[in-house]
């Protein structure tokens, strides 16, 4: 059981190395698909805004929680969702701006240094 852990990350970093490397072959390919990229923003964000939201809605409570299992499932979904829609709205505003302005940006200097 001690291992457990470090052979998990050892796994991972296989994987990745072999995918940079070009010998990831059907995993590659699985993990080059366009949705993962859409999804990392999002779950990247939603990293970024979990913390806040938890926290504004435990600083709403009056009373402590009640710790039942409907109760508890019922407040993961909510912070959840809440997290959910913060996270892509922000994401929609402030980062993909960013990527389009460096996408431009990029393509100009790559047409500045092509021509002599």
């Amino acid at each position: 059981m001690a291992l457990v852990r470090p052979s998990w990350a050892l796994a991972i970093s296989w994987i990745i190395l072999a995918c940079v490397t070009g010998y990831g072959g059907p995993a590659n390919k699985f993990l080059s698909w366009p949705i993962f990229q859409i999804i990392s923003k999002l779950t990247y964000s939603m990293y970024l805004t979990h913390f806040a939201v938890i926290g504004v809605v435990a600083a709403q409570m009056v009373t402590p929680p009640v710790f039942t299992n409907f109760q508890m499932l019922y407040g993961f979904w909510g912070d959840f969702m809440v997290t959910l829609a913060v996270s892509t709205v922000l994401s929609l505003a402030f980062e993909l701006p960013v990527t389009a302005i460096e996408k431009c940006l990029s393509r100009r200097s790559v047409a500045n240094v092509e021509r002599p």
